[in-house]
This record gives structure tokens, sequence and C-alpha cells, in this order.
């Protein structure tokens, strides 16, 4: 297996071959998780990602159409992620805001100019 490319390990891959999936994990884990701490800062997070970024590798297997290089197909797979669960976050902490709202039905930041809601220490 280890004589193999990439791209021959991934077609494998495609036909069910699972040592050459554990092969392509051996080879891109150390790079992948590298790729992800850079981004996260926070290396619990970088090997969750990580996890999923196989995860999704393996589930679109079917779909892996050797066009360019390997390695760029599962770092854009890696960053792609990366980018969803940053937007997943982002509309969270938006309803977070919305439900800490006032009993009355105020906002926290009501009566607060627009000016000083830059600066934190006007809040």
């Amino acid at each position: 297996m280890e004589l193999l490319s990439d791209t021959e390990l991934m077609e494998l891959v495609k036909l069910g071959d699972y040592c050459a999936f554990d092969e392509l994990y051996k080879r891109y884990r150390g790079p992948i998780s590298r790729f992800l701490f850079s981004l996260t800062w926070d290396q619990e997070m970088a090997e969750d990602c990580l996890q999923e970024v196989f995860f999704r590798l393996f589930q679109a297997r079917h779909r892996y159409e050797p066009s360019g290089k390997f390695s760029t197909y599962i770092f854009q797979i890696a960053k792609n992620y990366y980018i969803g669960q940053r937007r997943k976050e982002k509309k969270r902490s938006e309803k977070v805001l919305i439900l800490q709202e006032h009993a009355d039905g105020r906002s926290p930041l009501d009566g607060v100019l627009a000016n000083e809601r830059l600066d934190p220490e006007a809040q």
C-alpha cells in the first residue's frame, strides 16, 4: 500500500478497500491536523475536525474524480468543513443575542449610542 500514489489509493477506497483508506489516513492525519490547528488554535477542536474531514472523505468516496492532486482535494474538504462550522457558530451566537433580550422585549443595547457600541468600555 505504501508504494501506491494517493490517487491510486483513493480509487481503491472507491471500491471499498479499507486498508487503502487507512493508508490515506496515515499519510494525511498529520498535515490536516496541523492545518486545522492553524485555523482553530484549539487542539481538541482540530482533532474533532480531523475526524469529521476523514468521515466526509469516506462518505464522498464515490464522487471522487482524480482531476487534480489528492492533497488539494482533502485540504479543500478540511477548509470547507471549517468554514461551515464557523458559519454555524456565527448563527448560534446571533440567536443567543436575540434570546438575551430583556423580559420587556428591549435589547440589552437599547439606549446605547451606535458609537458606544463599538467601544468596549461603554459596554
